[in-house]
């Protein structure tokens, strides 16, 4: 039995959460306003193109996506976990570097060639328009894995200005030079990806020279003592992001197998503006909360670290749980203000997606106890688990129901695989979860719903647009007075948060 608490750890865990917030602030920026660019790509990729080329154009992007998690995240999460380490050594940090930068280079220029060749000799049975597509997604995939990587390093030194500023850039900048191209040139639906190429290459000539001043960084050179530390710590943590292909995107295929490419993109476009809609926040918690949880670990220990995932779980609850329950019940004129009419119908799967997504992030609060002990290997099997499960359901299900069935199918797959993750992590770390607060939170939440789905009752006809913009901020302010009257947040606590330095003789509790 660990020893009793102390003020101390008390006191160490309360600031900790206070840094949480402010570095889920700080990385907000570089989060939401590059993935604007995706929630915008859809509403004009809808517009301007039939569901069966938006259905090929995201099993290419779902195609990009799976090899830069499954051949390059391992990566990216040796370089996170290991970096630290070395910090104050310049030498030690260059032979990192150099040597996962060497890798990447190398595992993009093989799965790169070999899939050309693949695409060559299955040209007519794929088609001749994702072939040419898929021809693109790989030189994207190479530049979106090195950008990724550069990215890391910004991260990890802690540049969220300057790593905030080239994410836009390249957001922005590949959205532009795409519809440039799609418009302007005549390109099709290829100048969307040929423009992220380009932006791409921009970002890693942005991004070097901050993110490796001071290192001797030479792409080329391995070390064998870096080799030996992070090949198996990267082999499982990629192993598992290529068991997650069958959790997230598998369905995709399954759905082209068997329904055809239109389901595809009346899926695709639910799916990806439901998923990149709940990401502004997740992935901002997520970068936020990685090198947080590392420095704690290295810095503090298991307690404090203890504390920050249970107060980490508060708060990514207060905030998400609410923009599920808001997006559930507003799909459909969410739906019809993005994308075009024909596309509506796919709107009855948001429900699902959102409250998968809200189980994603909860993973990776759990997942930070398997990481931060270097199990990835437990990771791994847990994702190719549930990515069985979520497969299994497909194939039963889709030749009926089709998209609905994928829908269901995907958050059945998110549930087994959080049950999985918090039977495996209790050997390694306590993960308290908040369960009054998450009782206020219910409330909270379903105070806003009946306001939500009883206020249409009452309000003259007006367009989707108003409509959607009036309930969206109904709903919020709603469920903001609820949480407060139910004392789950305090005008203290906002009031600490924003402090420009944490006073040490603040009371309240953790979170």
């Amino acid at each position: 039995m660990p020893p009793p608490e102390t003020k101390d750890d008390h006191h160490q865990g309360r600031e900790v959460h206070l840094q949480l917030w402010r570095d889920i602030i700080k990385y907000f920026p570089s989060v939401i306003l590059p993935r604007m660019t995706g929630i915008l790509t859809v509403p004009i990729i809808t517009r301007l193109f039939p569901p069966e080329v938006f259905g090929t154009y995201a099993l290419v992007m779902a195609n990009v996506a799976v090899l830069n998690s499954a051949a390059l995240t391992g990566i990216g999460s040796s370089l996170l976990r290991f970096l630290p380490e070395r910090a104050g050594d310049p030498e030690g940090e260059g032979d990192l570097l150099s040597t996962l930068i060497t890798i990447s280079l190398g595992i993009c220029v093989m799965i790169s060639v070999g899939g050309l060749v693949v695409l060559h000799i299955f040209s007519e049975p794929i088609g001749r328009r994702f072939e040419v597509l898929m021809a693109v997604g790989f030189v994207l995939f190479t530049t979106n894995g090195l950008f990724g990587l550069v990215s890391l390093v910004l991260r990890s030194a802690g540049k969220a200005g300057i790593f905030s500023t080239i994410q836009l850039v390249s957001g922005y900048g590949g959205l532009a030079l795409g519809l440039l191209l799609v418009l302007v040139f005549k390109f099709g639906i290829e100048g969307l990806l040929i423009g992220n190429v380009f932006t791409g290459i921009v970002g890693i000539g942005l991004a070097w020279p901050a993110a490796m001043a001071g290192r001797r960084v030479v792409p080329g050179r391995l070390s064998r003592a870096v080799l030996r530390q992070i090949m198996g710590f990267a082999f499982y943590i990629s192993l598992g992001n290529a068991a997650y292909w069958l959790l997230s995107f598998s369905d995709r295929w399954l759905l082209r197998l068997m329904r055809g490419a239109e389901e595809v993109g009346l899926y695709a476009a639910s799916y990806d503006l439901t998923g990149k809609t709940t990401q502004l926040f997740v992935v901002a918690f997520g970068l936020a909360l990685a090198p947080l949880s590392i420095a704690t670990w290295e810095g503090s220990g298991r307690r404090i670290t203890e504390h920050l995932l249970a107060a980490s779980t508060r708060t990514y609850i207060l905030v998400m749980l609410p923009a599920t329950v808001g997006l559930s019940l507003l799909a459909r004129p969410l739906i019809s203000v993005l994308a075009t009419p024909t596309y509506v119908r796919g709107a009855a799967i948001v429900p699902f997606i959102a409250f998968a997504m809200l189980l994603f992030g909860l993973l990776d609060i759990v997942g930070r106890g398997l990481t931060l002990s270097k199990r990835p290997d437990i990771e791994a099997r847990n994702f190719l688990l549930a990515g069985l499960v979520n497969v299994a359901l497909n194939l039963l299900l889709i030749p009926r129901f089709g998209i609905m069935a994928a829908a269901f199918s995907t958050l059945c797959g998110y549930i087994a695989l959080l049950a999985l993750h918090v039977r495996s992590v209790r050997q390694f770390v306590t993960w308290r979860f908040p369960w009054t607060s998450l009782a206020r939170v219910v409330v909270a939440c379903g105070l806003m719903a009946v306001v939500v789905v009883g206020l249409p009752s009452i309000l003259p006809p007006i367009r989707n647009l108003p409509r959607l913009l009036l309930l969206s901020f109904t709903g919020a302010v709603v469920y903001a007075a609820a949480i407060v009257a139910l004392g789950e947040v305090s005008f203290s606590q906002l009031r600490s948060l924003f402090a420009r330095e944490p006073r040490p003789t603040d009371g309240g509790t953790a979170g």
